[in-house]
C-alpha cells in the first residue's frame, strides 16, 4: 500500500524508495533543465549544435521523467533509463549551458535509480 512520498518507508512493499531529499533535489534539477530548454535558443546554443527540434525533444523527454516521478512517486525512478548523453553525442552537441543542464539531470536520475 503506497504511503506519503515524503516518508522514508517504501512506496512499493518490499522495495526501498530513494531518499525523499534526493527526489526533491532531482525534481528541482529536472525543473531547471525543462525551464532552460523552454527558452528560445541563443546564438551560443546554436553554435554548440542545438536546434529547436532537438531542444523540444530533449525537453519533452525530461518532462516525461519529471511527470512520472511527480504522479507516481519516487519508487518509479528505478524505471527511468535516460540516455540523453548518447543522444546529445549522436547529434554532435558540444559543451555549454544546455548540455550541462541536461547531463546534470541525467546524472541525478542515474544516482537516484542506483540508490533505489
Amino acid at each position: 500500500m503506497p504511503i506519503d512520498a515524503h516518508d522514508d518507508a517504501p512506496l512499493v512493499p518490499g522495495h526501498a524508495s530513494p531518499h525523499p531529499r534526493r527526489i526533491t533535489d532531482l525534481l528541482a534539477v529536472l525543473d531547471g533543465a525543462v525551464a532552460a530548454l523552454k527558452a528560445p535558443l541563443d546564438r551560443a546554443d546554436t553554435e554548440q549544435g542545438w536546434t529547436d527540434d532537438l531542444r523540444r525533444e530533449i525537453q519533452e523527454e525530461i518532462s516525461v521523467s519529471r511527470s512520472v516521478l511527480r504522479r507516481h512517486g519516487p519508487a518509479m525512478v528505478r524505471h527511468l533509463r535516460p540516455r540523453l548523453d548518447e543522444w546529445l553525442a549522436r547529434e554532435g552537441v558540444r559543451p555549454g549551458r544546455l548540455r550541462d543542464a541536461v547531463l546534470e539531470a541525467q546524472r541525478l536520475i542515474t544516482e537516484a535509480r542506483d540508490a533505489a
